[in-house]
């Protein structure tokens, strides 16, 4: 018994199985955001009318669909695993070991090596900002409320 291989072989094609409803084409191939008759005018595949007046396309232009989405899937199983090896080759960050019983602070404090701002510059005073704008608001609200209260003395 001779074999062929199955691309060698010419289907027999009837008149009416030429061509593919548009309906159809979502079961083989993942359907387009825009829509099936705009995506496959933006290719330029041209839609007929079956012998049931559906919309359909050419077998030649739907093998050609069925191509295109294998390769788009072949790329990203490609990508995927190219992703997959770089991934392992990238070292692991390692961090601060945790100290039993202590906080992640306490662990980064205790780490060796670690130096602290105030052991690398030396102890500074902290900044005031905050407290000597509060105080200048106090001050003027204070200095506001006596001049309201000076000026409502000398009305009375």
């Amino acid at each position: 018994m001779k074999t062929q291989a199955i691309d060698q072989v010419e289907p027999m094609v009837c008149d009416h199985c030429s061509t593919i409803p548009v309906s159809h084409l979502s079961l083989d191939l993942n359907a387009p955001t825009v829509g099936w008759a705009i995506s496959l005018e933006g290719r330029g595949i041209q839609l007929v009318t079956d012998d049931l007046g559906r919309q359909a396309i050419s077998r030649a232009d739907f093998a050609g669909l069925i191509a295109e989405q294998s390769d788009r899937e072949r790329r990203s199983v490609e990508e995927a695993r190219r992703r997959a090896e770089e991934a392992q080759k990238r070292p692991v960050v390692v961090g601060v070991p945790a100290v039993e019983g202590a906080s992640a602070r306490e662990s980064m404090l205790a780490a060796a090596g670690l130096v602290t701002p105030d052991q690398e510059f030396g102890r500074r005073e902290a900044p005031r900002l905050l407290e000597e704008a509060l105080d200048a608001g106090a001050k003027a609200l204070a200095e506001k409320r006596a001049k309201t209260a000076a000026r409502n003395r000398q009305r009375a």
